[in-house]
């Protein structure tokens, strides 16, 4: 007898109804990686000076900054916050270190600024949770303020280091590499341990998802959330004294544009930006990514104005992918 029953048929639907959202998973997961070894590809072949090693070591030196605040970033937004006054940060630290250098040694210098970063990204992190701000908006204000002392302290001015020691120290080579590059992959390294084998990482994951639930299991998410705001001051103050390092001094304007190319880099690398998922390896890879159409840009002699355009396309892609993947959910 022939029946119009389909037992089967919600299952098979709910089956293929989770298709879209694993697509787009892997996508935010593993497209990165899969467009920056096709981007290494074309430019092995297109650019004569590509596959050289002083071009690779520079590209891995160049991706050292942003690596190192896009790897403390990368926490701090799976904790379901943003820092905007990384950029501040990056400066202050690195006028601090260069002073103390200059007056002090080379070894209070370095830990001067680490501290200084350190300070501020509790400030942050103590605005955010006792006070209930939005990190958006408190970042901002903060970062605002640290800018504007900075101004205050240098009128206007850059400040140059006179430590023969301290100037160039981060570009002195080990294995082939410079310190610059060996930091970013111990910072990665260090971070991503953290984040994928500790307490702490996991609590990291909860707090992003669901801060709410996270609180009812035990969790106490204003210390996860401080921690993971003293990680970005950290990463920007380690980024701002080997910047400082390399070139010798801190113009005011120091990191400024690092601001929005850091949560770029880490968007780029599949972090989510609404929190919960997300991951530093992948960040690494989408450092790397957007450094290797920086050198290609120059190698092949492209405008590099039109580096914004190519910037900004790729982050709307990589949030759409984002969307999508949550709407699928």
């Amino acid at each position: 007898m022939r029946t119009t029953d389909h037992p089967q048929r919600p299952a098979r639907e709910a089956t293929l109804g989770t298709w879209p959202a694993t697509i787009g998973r892997l996508a935010r997961e593993y497209a990165v990686l899969v467009l920056t070894v096709a981007l290494f590809l074309y430019l092995a072949v297109s650019a004569d000076n590509f596959l050289t090693v002083a071009n690779l070591t520079n590209v891995l030196s160049q991706s050292a900054v942003l690596g190192v605040m896009a790897c403390a970033a990368t926490l701090l937004i799976i904790a379901g916050n943003f820092d905007l006054s990384v950029g501040a940060i990056f400066a202050a630290s690195g006028i601090v270190a260069v002073l103390v250098v200059d007056s002090v040694s080379v070894p209070a210098g370095i830990a001067a600024g680490v501290v200084t970063g350190a300070v501020l990204g509790f400030l942050n992190g103590l605005v955010v949770t006792g006070l209930g701000v939005n990190s958006f908006i408190a970042t901002l204000a903060s970062g605002l303020m640290i800018g504007g002392l900075v101004l205050a302290v240098t009128r206007g001015q850059t400040t140059d280091s006179t430590s023969a020691e301290f100037v160039g120290l981060s570009m002195k080579r080990f294995l082939g590499l410079d310190l610059m590059t060996w930091v970013f992959v111990v910072w990665a390294l260090v971070l991503g341990f953290i984040l994928a084998r500790t307490t702490y990482g996991r609590y990291m994951y909860a707090v992003g998802g669901n801060a709410l639930a996270a609180e009812l299991s035990g969790v106490r998410v204003s210390a996860v959330r401080i921690a993971t705001f003293v990680l970005s001051g950290l990463g920007a103050a380690v980024a701002g004294i080997l910047s400082a390092s390399q070139s010798g001094s801190v113009p005011v304007t120091a990191g400024t544009s690092l601001v929005l190319i850091t949560i770029a880099a880490v968007v780029v690398g599949g972090t989510s930006i609404w929190g919960g998922d997300g991951a530093v390896w992948r960040t690494v890879v989408g450092v790397v990514f957007l450094s290797l159409i920086q050198n290609g840009f120059n190698l092949l002699d492209i405008d590099p104005l039109y580096g914004n355009i190519v910037y900004g396309g790729i982050i709307l892609i990589a949030a759409a992918v984002d969307a999508r993947v949550r709407s699928a959910r």
